[in-house]
């Protein structure tokens, strides 16, 4: 005989996995507040190690042009993958960031401070020819400075919770 009482459904175990993911190419001149988290490394398709550093990622504006339904992603046009703030809000999200202009500036950051890092993410061609643009990030203008503030509580709440997640870490390992 089965229990029918306790029935359970598999959409209250998982979500399927998403194939496709926000990235860099979404955030093209936009302006964002970078929260350094963690590092750690990878191996690419030659087998070279690339370091990366995790992190939140606050999204503030749609950049200077507005918002795109699409980007640009290894030549191909694709949807922009983190909504419009001017139409949803700040956009949070999860990313790690492995190239070496964002790395070599999050990097130091790791456990030394919880305030964001904040500017507008920008690419330019490689040097090298044949490679992929490299990204990084501007320093905040004074026009950027006003979107900042407007958005303070969000970055306020974001920087409250790492400071308590860091902290939680911190117990976690000393008492363990």
């Amino acid at each position: 005989m089965s229990d029918t009482t306790n029935s359970t459904s598999q959409d209250e175990f998982f979500d399927d996995a998403a194939e496709t993911f926000p990235g860099k190419e979404d955030l093209k001149d936009r302006l964002v507040a970078v929260w350094a988290t963690g590092r750690g490394q990878e191996k690419n398709t030659e087998g070279k190690v690339y370091p990366y550093v995790t992190g939140v990622t606050l999204v503030l504006d749609d950049g200077p042009n507005g918002w795109s339904p699409t980007s640009v992603k290894d030549g191909d046009t694709v949807p922009n993958l983190v909504p419009s703030v001017a139409d949803e809000g700040p956009q949070e999200i999860a990313l790690r960031w492995s190239t070496s202009g964002m790395v070599s500036r999050l990097d130091p950051r790791i456990g030394k401070t919880t305030k964001p890092m904040i500017g507008r993410i920008n690419s330019r061609p490689n040097k090298v020819k044949g490679r992929s643009a490299s990204w990084s990030i501007a320093t905040k203008t004074d026009a950027d400075l006003a979107t900042v503030l407007e958005h303070g509580a969000a970055i306020k709440a974001i920087t409250a919770r790492i400071e308590k997640e860091a902290v939680a870490a911190i117990d976690a390992e000393v008492f363990s």
